[in-house]
């Protein structure tokens, strides 16, 4: 099961303002901030030499393997943090990084392939250190309502750090070596404010001092990492992080061999830069609007569809070069670089939106006292994977293959994240179908436990009330509903997938009834979860709220919690209404962006939530609009 996606904050200043200018707030956080300046920092230091060294020989396949054995140490780098205090590990880290810095801009100026490859080695493995730390000291210093936040801004500012590197250095070319010695002030600059920074940072407990150091990354990782007590999304997570940066960087090496012919490599590469980052960008942008600022697992597979059909163009495009010599476009005017560069910009902004929900994912359930270990699976995972997809995508392949395979890759990625959490997607796109329909007002929502259990009980105005609540609620709500809507072909499999609670009367079957419906409303209500009831048990023929019977009394006698009544309002004479004559047989009825209201009062007690006194609470929420 997903993390709840409203958790209690420790920071209630800024609760209430719009998604991103909470967001932003972030950044005059001191517990937040100095991490950030601490990752900027070594970013783009990082992105500064590796662009400096193409010019002293050093190839971008050593640039890449030193990249993978990185990697493959970064199990050595998640028991170091589980063991040792986090921030005083930051400030060894970036202390070292002066020395590094200046060894590779030494071996710019003396012209040495070597020196600058030992140094980037070096360079990416303190990088390495300073990741696992990193998203560590989020998860402690983060209420998990402010992780995502926290990680948009992160993959923000790492971004433009790497592209604020790298790109003058890319714009300068073959010049660079009569400016190693401003190369090196730069750099020992921003090693120093990201020392600086580190040291602002509160320092807090290790995670597992008695944690034994293992120079085998590997043997942890089989026998704990991936084979002990890991959370089923957790592990999904793990892959999706790695997914997206093995196809992002697939699909910028594969464009860049199949563009390289028709435009200069340096100015190619410009263009891919600036178009992947630009999409990053517009990906976290798009991520705050969706997901609110809030945990929402629902981007995960609607970004990865989205990946899966721009790859398929790119696919068709390939094809077209082969065939017409690097010439052809499907659209007048238009050439296959803008064409190619507008496919990698959805891809990587497809890709960023689900980002800071699977690492929020992983931020949040792993085990505390492991977290670190576990978050260097996702390295290793990485490395592994970019081992494979190099040998899959070597010159002798062709683009379109390997493009094809990412499409399929991609595809599976949002069948599996539907396999983990079907219910969290199929609530978010409810969220999308109802917002695009309906325009909701939100009266009480303060009053909704943003964390443990209670039942929610609603007057039942149409077909289409427990849809709107759960479009209007971000937290997930499981409904008991009449056993015969989950036996109906399609809304019946949308329904179980949501994990509604099927009931029937007691005349119909009173197994499902008592045995059924009642013992899992008791066990969803005992693991902390939010039940929705419609007490009338139908739908209205008048408008008028029906008598609402003893089904939510004997719930919160047998399982105490509180009820928090709700009224809707704005939906009696919809299409889905039962208002002069059968619901949804009137398409004149159906009107876009009609305004609809959910009002949400007080929680009562679960000793005063009797059928009649929340009858009486809920016609006074709804008032006279019905």
């Amino acid at each position: 099961m997903a993390i709840d996606p409203v958790s209690t904050s420790r920071a209630k200043s800024g609760q209430g303002w719009p998604p991103g200018v909470r967001i932003l707030a972030l950044l005059r956080d001191r517990r937040f901030c100095p991490l950030l300046v601490v990752q900027m920092s070594a970013v783009f230091n990082a992105g500064l030499l590796v662009t400096s060294s193409i010019n002293v020989d050093v190839t971008l396949l050593q640039v890449f393997g030193i990249f993978i054995v990185a990697l493959l140490v970064s199990g050595v780098a998640g028991q170091v943090v589980d063991k040792y205090e986090n921030v005083r590990l930051l400030r060894i880290v970036k202390a070292f990084e002066v020395p590094v810095v200046g060894l590779a801009c030494l071996g710019l100026a003396m012209q040495s392939a070597v020196l600058v490859t030992c140094a980037l080695g070096v360079l990416t493995v303190l990088l390495t250190f300073l990741t696992n730390a990193r998203h560590v000291l989020l998860s402690r210093l983060m209420a998990e309502d402010e992780l995502v936040g926290g990680n948009i801004l992160l993959v923000a500012g790492g971004s433009l750090s790497l592209i604020g590197g790298g790109l003058p250095v890319v714009l300068i070319g073959d010049g660079v070596g009569r400016f190693v010695p401003w190369i090196f002030l730069v750099c020992v600059a921003a090693a120093l404010v990201g020392y600086m920074a580190s040291r602002e940072l509160p320092a807090g407990r290790p995670a597992d001092t008695g944690a034994a150091i293992s120079f085998n990354p590997l043997t942890w990782l089989v026998r704990n990492g991936l084979a002990h007590g890991v959370e089923r999304t957790s592990l999904f997570a793990l892959f999706g992080v790695a997914w997206f940066w093995l196809s992002s960087m697939l699909l910028f090496a594969q464009l860049w061999r199949l563009l390289g012919p028709e435009s200069g490599a340096q100015s190619l590469l410009v263009q891919l830069a600036v178009v992947a980052f630009c999409g990053v960008i517009a990906g976290l942008c798009l991520s705050v609007v969706l997901s609110e600022g809030l945990f929402e697992f629902g981007l995960v597979p609607v970004g990865a569809v989205g990946q899966a059909f721009f790859t398929l163009d790119l696919v068709f495009l390939s094809t077209e070069l082969a065939t017409s010599g690097g010439a052809a476009t499907d659209l007048p005017g238009i050439s296959p670089n803008w064409r190619a560069l507008a496919d990698l910009f959805a891809f990587v902004a497809l890709g960023t939106l689900s980002l800071p929900t699977l690492y929020v994912q992983l931020q949040a359930r792993s085990d505390p006292r492991q977290r670190g270990r576990f978050l260097s699976c996702g390295l290793i995972i990485l490395a592994v994977s970019l081992l494979i997809a190099g040998g899959a995508a070597l010159p002798t392949r062709g683009a379109g293959t390997v493009f094809a395979g990412l499409a399929v890759c991609a595809l599976l990625v949002a069948a599996w994240a539907y396999r983990c959490e079907a219910h969290l997607i199929l609530r978010f796109l409810t969220w999308l179908l109802i917002h695009s329909f309906y325009r909701i007002g939100k009266s009480g929502f303060e009053h909704i436990p943003r964390s443990g259990p209670a039942v929610l009980v609603c007057n039942h105005v149409s077909f289409v009330d427990s849809v709107v609540i759960m479009a209007a609620i971000r937290r997930p709500i499981r409904f008991v509903m009449d056993h015969r809507i989950h036996q109906t072909p399609v809304v019946g499999f949308l329904f179980r997938h949501s994990r509604t609670i099927p009931i029937a009367t007691a005349k119909e079957d009173p197994a499902m009834k008592e045995e059924a419906a009642f013992e899992e409303v008791a066990r969803a209500l005992k693991n902390g979860e939010l039940i929705g009831l419609f007490p009338e048990g139908r739908i209205t023929h008048t408008g008028e709220i029906n008598h609402f019977r003893y089904g939510v009394g004997r719930i919160v006698t047998e399982t105490p919690v509180p009820v928090v009544p709700m009224a809707l309002r704005g939906l009696w004479g919809s299409f889905f209404s039962r208002r002069d004559g059968p619901a949804m047989s009137r398409p004149t009825l159906l009107r876009w962006l009609a305004k609809v209201e959910l009002v949400v009062g007080g929680p009562v007690a679960p000793e005063n939530g009797t059928p009649e006194h929340l009858q009486e609470i809920v016609t006074e929420l709804r008032g006279g609009m019905v």
